[in-house]
């Protein structure tokens, strides 16, 4: 373009084409490293979190060995060979970037750490019984835990000197912090930044749930019961499952505008209602795994074993308060009309008069209330009337006619008053 411009003699609009290359190029060059960037930031994020995993892996099945002093369980490493695999395959393939549905780190880290955590609470039940028995046969039993180390290995060792019922609840607390920690660090894709504090405030509040549910072993009556014992291990290992699946990204206390999703994640129903698919198997999901079965155990124990501790009485009270505030969202979502979202099921005759309650928008500069919208198309209809009547008065008023009976080109008649 540069060459032609000179060519043809035009020296400024050469320079101005001159100009316009450049930015163009210079845009390129700053996009690029700016890429560039963002790519190298993902990897970093991504290699550090991963290097967590690994190391709470490792300590997980360093303090089994040590418990079982059994080397076979060193095979437990398994899980962790599989993380490493999944690093190398995220970092040179996806250059660090998540998928969009599922977290196939997450699903290593479990393989690493929740067997692990089996094998510990179930030899906290063999200390348990074995420690009962030995109660019965002596009468003088008040023993106070020893503090205990890990192992060294090849020289190495962690000055942590922790007792055996605290290195477990220790193990199992770090799991659920990086488990959060890890959602927040971890590249996050198409995910906006409102989008992602959602996520890990709902994060927390399922951590700290599923971390009360172990407070149950601190009750003589579930210690004597074999089976309740192992149901809230399976329980407990079922609702880290839903950390595997990144569906609490539709999670969402805004309006229908703010959660309206793609044609792929939305189903239109006859009435040509709009419902989130995503969320409505969230709320599933949710309820299936971790509350409906944390309510059962905890009813379980206070009916049968008739416990009225202040903490289990609560955390019982909230499991059914968020199974009844989910199925009153699913019937929102599926049943309810748009007019009844917004209110209590009833509109007002004279809607005009009265002022909707303004959602929660999801961008604030795009969205535009109802009571505005209907002031700017009056307006609007002022304008054109207006413009109408001007158009009218200001029309010339003389005779179309030459005087010879014809008529001149593009006259305008004459307007009567």
């Amino acid at each position: 373009m540069v060459r032609a411009w000179c060519s043809r003699g035009d020296l400024p609009s050469a320079k101005l084409a001159l100009l316009n290359e450049t930015g163009a190029e210079a845009a390129a060059v700053t996009n690029m490293g700016c890429e560039c960037a963002a790519t190298t930031w993902a990897i970093l994020m991504a290699t550090g979190t991963r290097s967590l995993f690994v190391a709470q892996g490792l300590i997980t099945v360093w303090r089994v060995v040590d418990v079982k002093s059994d080397p076979r369980y060193w095979c437990l490493l398994v899980g962790v060979a599989a993380l490493l695999l999944e690093t190398a395959y995220t970092l040179i393939r996806r250059k660090g970037a998540e998928f969009k549905w599922f977290a196939p780190s997450y699903l290593c880290f479990l393989l690493c750490t929740v067997p692990g955590i089996w094998f510990l609470e179930l030899d906290r039940w063999d200390r348990f019984h074995g420690a009962h028995l030995k109660s019965n046969s002596s009468s003088n039993s008040s023993s106070k835990p020893l503090a205990e180390g890990l192992s060294s290995i090849y020289g190495l060792s962690i000055p942590i000197y922790l007792d055996a019922d605290t290195w477990i609840q220790a193990l199992q607390q770090v799991l659920m912090l990086l488990l959060v920690l890890a959602r927040w660090t971890l590249p996050k894709g198409k995910i906006s930044r409102e989008r992602l504090s959602q996520i890990l405030l709902v994060y927390i509040a399922l951590a700290s749930d599923i971390i009360e549910l172990f407070d149950l072993y601190e009750l003589q009556q579930v210690m004597h019961d074999w089976l309740i014992f192992r149901v809230i291990l399976i329980v407990w290992t079922v609702s880290l499952m839903q950390f595997t699946v990144v569906l609490a990204s539709a999670r969402s206390r805004r309006s229908p505008m703010a959660v309206a999703g793609t044609k792929s994640t939305t189903y239109t129903t006859r009435s040509g209602r709009q419902i989130n698919c995503i969320e409505v198997l969230s709320l599933i999901t949710t309820m299936f795994i971790q509350d409906m079965p944390f309510l059962a155990i905890r009813l379980y124990i206070v009916i049968f074993y008739e416990v009225m501790s202040n903490t289990l009485l609560f955390f019982a009270a909230k499991n059914a308060l968020i199974i009844a505030m989910q199925l009153y969202r699913l019937l929102i979502i599926t049943c309810c009309t748009d007019d009844d979202k917004d209110g209590d099921g009833f509109v007002d005759e004279d809607e005009d008069n009265v002022e909707p309650e303004m959602p929660v928008p999801y961008d604030e500069e795009d969205y535009v209330s109802p009571t505005l919208r209907r002031a700017q198309k009056t307006v609007k209809n002022e304008r054109s009337s207006d413009v109408e009547l001007l158009k009218v008065s200001f029309k010339p008023k003389f005779s179309t006619d030459n005087g010879h009976g014809q008529h001149l080109p593009g006259a305008v008649p004459e307007v009567a008053d």
